[in-house]
Order: structure tokens, then sequence, then C-alpha cells
């Protein structure tokens, strides 16, 4: 996984290391995420649009669920990455 610094990075390798294979969507969906905290799913699907007019509403809603159920994100009506996670042990 390598020497990671930044939260991208680390959701990135915590995807990865569970066996999901990254996109450039779901890249473009997890910055947009960092970029964008508190927003609805439905908003950061319109912010991922601006980006990138491929990039369907399933993908981000599948790309929220991953992060969810991975513990990675938090979502109730709107979206947040838990940074607690992120700290260097």
């Amino acid at each position: 996984m390598g020497n990671c610094k930044t939260t991208y990075c680390f959701i990135l390798n915590k995807l990865r290391a569970t066996g999901h294979r990254i996109t450039e969507q779901q890249r473009i969906v997890v910055r947009e995420i960092l970029s964008n905290q508190n927003v609805s799913t439905k908003e950061l699907f319109y912010l991922v649009r601006e980006k990138n007019s491929n990039v369907s509403q399933a993908s981000v809603y599948r790309t929220v669920r991953k992060l969810e159920n991975l513990g990675l994100l938090q979502r109730k009506s709107i979206l947040s990455i838990d940074a607690s996670q992120f700290q260097a042990s």
C-alpha cells in the first residue's frame, strides 16, 4: 500500500485492500466528497457531473455506498468523512 499521507490516498488504498477496483469515476467522486463535505448525495452527483459528464448517478451512489460500508463515510442526509480514522499511528 505504500506510505500514504493524504486522506484521498488512504481512502483509495482502503478500497483496493478490500478488493475494490478503482475507476476514474470513483476517484472523481472521492475527490468531490473531500472537497465538498456536508452535501447530500444528490448534490454530490451534480458536483461530480460538473467535473465529468460521463459519471452516472448510479456510479456516485455506488461509490458512496462502498465508502459507507467500509466505515469511511457517514451518510445521514449529508455526507461527511470521519477524519479521526486518518490520524497517523
